[in-house]
């Protein structure tokens, strides 16, 4: 692959972390429809590399590598975790509760992502005459370290919203 080839997969990487960006923004200012499962499956589509990824990993992954995606993904979560809620609007519908932390986090991630990485290889490049780092696996733990801390935080939103119905629920039956 040439260099053009790899900067048109990561353009393409950048789109999607845009796209789902964009997408959480918008999910947060409108009340939460039904039981809560499209907060869970919202971004099911980031599931489709999963195949890829593990047949990668199982042909040449190592097994501390692996746990550090796991263990990123977590920590990524965490901002996200600390600055969601849920609350109920004035219909007394379930719905996002506004923290200007978390709209900070949603968009300066992508950003902060871009800079560390723009820094990182104009700095310290990876392709060496002597060494070449095995590009496509590198791109299967970042993409896995995204999916992980979506997932990771939309099981929290999950957790967070049926707590809160069924609080609601459980105060109308007593009401």
């Amino acid at each position: 692959m040439t260099q053009h080839d790899w900067d048109l997969i990561g353009y393409g990487v950048w789109a999607i972390i845009i796209w789902m960006t964009l997408k959480q923004f918008l999910e947060t200012r409108r009340p939460v429809k039904g039981n809560g499962l499209r907060l869970l499956f919202g971004d099911i589509l980031m599931a489709l590399p999963l195949p890829w990824i593990i047949s990668l990993w199982i042909r040449r992954g190592e097994m501390d590598q692996i746990g550090y995606v796991f263990l990123y993904g977590a920590l990524l979560a965490i901002p996200y975790i600390l600055t969601s809620n849920y609350m109920l609007n004035s219909e007394g519908k379930i719905q996002f509760k506004p923290n200007i932390l978390f709209y900070i986090f949603l968009l300066g991630f992508p950003y902060i992502r871009y800079e560390v990485r723009t820094y990182v290889f104009q700095h310290h490049p990876i392709l060496f005459p002597n060494h070449f780092p095995d590009i496509e696996l590198m791109l299967s733990y970042y993409i896995a370290v995204l999916i992980v801390y979506t997932f990771v935080w939309r099981l929290w939103l999950y957790y967070r919203f049926r707590a809160l119905q069924s609080k609601t629920q459980s105060q109308s039956l007593n009401a």
